[in-house]
């Protein structure tokens, strides 16, 4: 029994004011690219599973500004895609003379090859349940930019995370 409540209107409303509220990614990008300038971090959630597991839907994502502080090999940072003015939070998989080709961890394609001044910001730290995510050493930035590059990152994942998760519970890491 639904009391004559129309429950598909109700839905449809509530997707009609969420697509109301969404700011479009280029304009957040000008405010990401604001706030930085004035020496302040800009945190935000992030949405999406092209960074999985390391950045995953719901994590807290700090950004500082990549103008300041060395872009490298490993790093995760955040651009805006010119094919469709989407905002991505990336890997820098290769950098060629002054450019960098970014990639998300979890997908097969580059973004594309981007110039530093097309970096709004560098990844500083993600926040996971209000626990710090651990990024990896550069060492190992460096491993998991080429793992990703080649597209050979996903399936190492995958064959080590059942165990990794097996263990955690085990040892309640």
């Amino acid at each position: 029994m639904n009391d004559g409540v129309d429950f598909s209107s109700t839905v449809k409303q509530e997707e009609e004011i969420r697509s109301m509220n969404v700011v479009p990614d280029i304009q957040i990008a000008g405010l990401i690219s604001e706030v930085l300038k004035i020496g302040k971090a800009f945190r935000f959630q992030a949405k999406g599973s092209s960074m999985m597991p390391f950045i995953k839907d719901g994590d807290v994502i700090t950004l500082i500004d990549g103008m300041i502080s060395k872009i490298e090999l490993g790093d995760v940072v955040a651009v805006i895609t010119p094919s469709n003015n989407m905002l991505r939070i990336h890997r820098v998989v290769r950098i060629v003379k002054d450019s960098y080709v970014v990639k998300g961890d979890h997908v097969s394609c580059i973004d594309g090859r981007f110039d530093r001044a097309q970096i709004l910001g560098k990844v500083a730290k993600v926040e996971r349940e209000q626990r710090l995510v651990y990024m990896g050493s550069k060492c190992e930035k460096i491993i998991i930019a080429n793992l990703s590059r080649l597209n050979l990152l996903q399936g190492i994942i995958s064959r080590f995370l059942p165990l990794n998760c097996c263990l955690a519970r085990h040892w309640k890491i």
